[in-house]
């Protein structure tokens, strides 16, 4: 390598061919200087490449001279940018203005001085920042190629102002997905630029795809739900943009008009219909430009009529949910009697409670008691109030007795002997139900009824239970490899009303799999839902490798809970025709035990084999699966169930009410002292702030809009600058070693220090 001084003497002179150039470019004369333009340029690339490589070598014995000081490191990279930079800046802007005058046939003046007339010519050539055209992108999906071919072909693939490596470093930035893979493997040079754009023609350039991705896309089409201008808006582009491209790829849509009328005729809602039917009026066949000349002025009747409200767009509204039959038991339980979820004016149990023992239900279940829902507090609701006092208190919740400053004392609950009731065949009403709660303990019914801040009392309720016969449900015992590719056997339910298969989170947290977050609404029997964040993928197979050689990838919606332990009673099975229990699904499916996972309709066909047989005459039915014999149907004997069962109730009213009401007198209300910019972050906070279906909290940054705009083109500059970089080690192999062997040094000694 030459020494220090041969380097920069080196420099020295290759900015002075570079000042030459630039004098070249300031005294260009069209008739003078037209046919050494292309010979500059090319002498211009040469000259920047040997100045590169020698500041390489600049910078390296730089480096190596003053050792690891940390300040004079650090101005000595800022000084080497800083040379490098300006350097750059200058050969950007005599290549451009180069080029400029070889594009237009070198009949310009120069770009450098665009208000000074050409002596020759007279003209004059003035800048105009033109607004930036943003290179189209291709993920892979095929319909997309047509339009992104022709993009590209006519900005960068037929420019003569940009050379192939310049093209090819293009092509890449605008690929992505499965198109960008497909060239992935091909080195950046200018060589290479034709191959890489042959590989995408070859692999997107199919007439036969591009066409059926159209027709699908107009098979897919939804149906309009309602009349309103959005929806019919979005079917006719959907049509229109599509046959467009069947055209222009030689298609012949207009043979199609009666299939095409048909096909959007039956895709609209009723009342638009109704509509265009009364303006055909015709026993005619219709046809599809008579059809969308109608939708479209009648879109703009629509559109002047809509009301100025903000639409949602159609990706975030949300989904239907997917229905997931898996349980007797609902994920949503009433928070008064743990049944599936119902309205509280439904529930017999709450309606059976006295008003003190409503309350402190509800205390007891954080519910608001204005509306007796969770998630926030009688002061915040914004329903209504009570229709006896209109306070802030549900109806159900409401006392007769006057309120009273101090609550007495409270007094020790007494005991006596229950005396079983039948249940009331109508639910009583509030007052009723006060009244009887209240006088429980005596025969009296005139017995003035107690406080609301002291009352304790006891009741005794004898609810009937309708005896109910056992039923087994198909369980097995299966493999799942965790991330370890260890085997877990976990206790499977076979469901073939799930749409899904689904997974305990406890369970899940045994594997230490991968969990991709995902969102799925499940809705099971009586409209009960459930919420699904995240998705496992694992490998299932049978708990032995003698009972099948079964391995199948399945996908897991993860839940906190399933179901109930199943069966639902222990029973015996001595005198059952069972199979040897090695090949049984589940060996103990006839005792109580927790499922882990649900494996749904996906895939409980391919689990069933052939065979099928009778465990006894009355009884349930024996199958062949992958996984073994799998048990479901009733229990001939099932176990017996109590007639009736004894509920104990102890409720005592709470002060919470009070209290709230005491510090809300007492806090004194203070004057905001914020500055505009504080009380501006505040109101962002409120408005922004939420908090997730897992209860965590989503905050938003908030930002200063009239600062980020004074950034200007700052990203657009950068990504040029980080283009040319990649282009000259592309062009360079020598300096391309040279800097990865820099930064090889470099980061050795940042890791040693």
């Amino acid at each position: 390598m030459p020494d220090l001084r041969t380097l920069n003497k080196q420099e020295h002179q290759l900015r002075k061919s570079l000042e030459g150039i630039q004098q070249f470019v300031s005294g260009f004369q069209t008739k003078r200087d037209a046919g050494q333009v292309s010979v500059r340029l090319e002498a211009l690339d040469k000259l920047f490449s040997h100045f590169l490589e020698t500041r390489m070598q600049i910078e390296l014995l730089l480096e190596d001279a003053i050792g690891d000081e940390d300040g004079e490191e650090e101005a000595l990279v800022e000084q080497n940018d800083k040379v490098r930079q300006d350097f750059e800046n200058v050969y950007y802007a005599l290549k451009s203005e180069l080029q400029a005058f070889q594009s237009i046939g070198c009949s310009t003046m120069k770009s450098s001085t665009p208000q000074a007339p050409d002596a020759q010519s007279g003209t004059q050539f003035a800048k105009v920042k033109l607004p930036e055209i943003k290179l189209p992108s291709f993920t892979g999906k095929i319909h997309e190629w047509v339009p992104y071919r022709d993009s590209f072909r006519s900005l960068i693939h037929d420019s003569n102002l940009l050379t192939e490596v310049d093209k090819f470093t293009y092509l890449r930035s605008s690929l992505s997905g499965d198109a960008l893979q497909e060239i992935n493997c091909i080195d950046l040079s200018a060589a290479n630029y034709v191959v890489a754009w042959k590989a995408l023609e070859s692999r997107y350039e199919n007439k036969k795809l591009i066409v059926k991705a159209h027709l699908d896309a107009l098979f897919a089409v939804e149906a309009l739900k309602k009349e309103s201008y959005e929806e019919l808006n979005r079917l006719i582009s959907a049509f229109e943009k599509n046959l467009q491209m069947l055209e222009k790829i030689g298609e012949k849509p207009s043979d199609w008009s009666t299939i095409l009328a048909y096909m959007v005729c039956s895709r609209l809602d009723m009342a638009t219909l109704r509509h265009w039917e009364t303006h055909h009026n015709s026993k005619e066949v219709a046809q599809y430009p008579a059809v969308m000349d109608f939708l479209k002025s009648h879109c703009s009747v629509l559109q002047s009529i809509a009301p100025s409200r903000p639409t949602v767009p159609i990706q975030q509204r949300q989904s239907r949910p997917a229905v997931c039959n898996t349980s007797f038991k609902s994920a949503l339980k009433c928070h008064f009697c743990s049944e599936p979820r119902h309205s509280v004016f439904q529930c017999a149990r709450f309606q059976r409670m006295s008003v003190p023992e409503r309350i402190e239900a509800a205390n007891r279940n954080k519910l608001c008691r204005n509306c007796l829902y969770p998630g926030h507090f009688a002061r915040t609701c914004e329903k209504g109030t009570c229709h006896q006092c209109h306070q802030k208190h549900h109806t159900l919740l409401h006392s007769e007795a006057p309120r009273s400053s101090v609550p007495p004392t409270q007094s020790r609950p007494s005991t006596f002997n229950p005396q079983p009731r039948q249940p009331q065949s109508k639910p009583p009403t509030p007052n009723q139900q006060t009244r009887t709660a209240n006088t429980a303990n005596t025969p009296d019914s005139h017995t003035q009824p107690a406080t609301e801040h002291a009352t304790t009392s006891q009741t005794h309720v004898a609810l009937p239970i309708t005896p109910t016969q056992t039923i087994i449900l198909s369980t097995a015992l299966v493999s799942i490899q965790d991330r370890f590719g260890n085997p877990v056997v976990p206790r499977a339910l076979l469901d073939s009303c799930s749409q899904h298969c689904l997974m305990t989170r406890g369970f899940a947290s045994k594997l230490k799999l991968d969990e991709t977050p995902v969102y799925l609404s499940i809705q099971g029997i009586g409209s009960s839902q459930a919420v699904s964040t995240r998705l496992i993928t694992a490998v299932v197979g049978p708990r032995s490798p003698n009972i099948s050689s079964f391995v199948e990838e399945m996908s897991f919606h993860v839940l906190p809970k399933l179901t109930v332990s199943l069966p639902t009673a222990s029973f015996c099975v001595a005198t059952w025709n069972l199979p040897n229990p090695s090949v049984l699904a589940d060996p103990k499916f006839f005792e109580i035990g927790p499922i882990d996972i649900i494996i749904g309709a996906e895939y409980y066909m391919e689990l069933l084999k052939n065979e099928r047989r009778r465990a006894t005459d009355d009884g349930p039915t024996l199958q062949d699966t992958v996984f073994g014999w799998i048990v479901s149907g009733p229990v001939p004997e099932g176990p017996t169930t109590a007639s009736y069962s004894l509920t104990h109730v102890c409720s005592t009213a709470e002060i919470q009410d009070q209290l709230s009401r005491f510090w809300e007198v007492e806090t004194c209300q203070s004057t905001s002292t914020l500055s505009v910019e504080e009380s501006t972050c505040e109101e962002f906070f409120d408005r922004t702030t939420f908090r997730d279906e897992e209860g965590r909290y989503v905050v938003t940054l908030p930002k200063k809009e009239r600062v980020i705009q004074q950034l200007g083109d700052s990203r657009s500059t950068a990504i040029k600058r980080f283009l040319g970089v990649e282009r000259r080690l592309a062009m360079n192999p020598e300096l391309k070693k040279q800097y990865a062997e820099f930064m090889r040094e470099y980061l050795d000694r940042t890791w040693a220090t």
